[in-house]
């Protein structure tokens, strides 16, 4: 059985983990529900950890432990609007190279961010009107897609994906300049630096 890694911990607020993967939102909340958690929408889910809210109802650390498994491999199952955005056109919504997901996880090690994620995000500004960036997320953001390359989970967010459709993320390492290359087919115009594009 393959091992899964944990994203949701116990220490999650319930409505945390309503709030993080709003694709797989009634899946979550079937099994939360399934264990007693009974306050998904109410009130108390924005201040209630997974914890507190078991083990409040009366249920044992085993359940508790049992419940997060379950959370983690839902969350890890493949994002269906993912499979289905790819399979639209034949390409994928982004892809990293193996030289970038080794890079990428090279940096988090470095800056002792192990097991987050790399989100990849479309900002306006730029030399050429948008600009690409990419940062290290602990986690999703409430609206992201969440996508694995490897031994990588890459975030992107939905408002920019349209813009990023069929994108190739590499890192090249060279004499006169290294760092993060894209590749995108959407941009008509890509600037000098070739961070920037319209």
């Amino acid at each position: 059985m393959p091992q899964i890694k944990l994203q949701i911990t116990k220490d999650w607020l319930i409505g945390e983990v309503m709030e993080a993967f709003p694709l797989k939102a009634a899946q979550l909340a079937e099994v939360m529900t399934q264990a007693g958690l009974h306050c998904i929408g109410c009130h108390a889910s924005p201040f209630e950890s997974l914890e507190q809210g078991i083990l409040g109802h009366g249920y044992s650390e085993e359940s508790l432990n049992a419940v997060v498994v379950k959370l983690n491999e839902i969350v890890e199952e493949p994002d269906p609007q993912a499979v289905a955005r790819s399979d639209q056109d034949g390409m994928s919504p982004l892809a990293l190279t193996p030289a970038a997901v080794e890079r990428a996880r090279e940096l988090m090690k470095k800056e002792g961010k192990e097991g987050w994620g790399l989100r990849v995000s479309v900002k306006t500004g730029g030399c050429a009107g948008f600009s690409y960036d990419l940062d290290f997320k602990e986690k999703p953001e409430m609206d992201d897609l969440v996508l694995r390359m490897g031994e990588l989970d890459v975030y992107v967010d939905r408002l920019s994906l349209d813009m990023l459709q069929g994108m190739e993320i590499d890192f090249v390492m060279g004499l006169k300049e290294s760092g993060f290359r894209f590749k995108n087919p959407k941009a008509q115009n890509t600037c000098g630096c070739g961070e920037s594009f319209n």
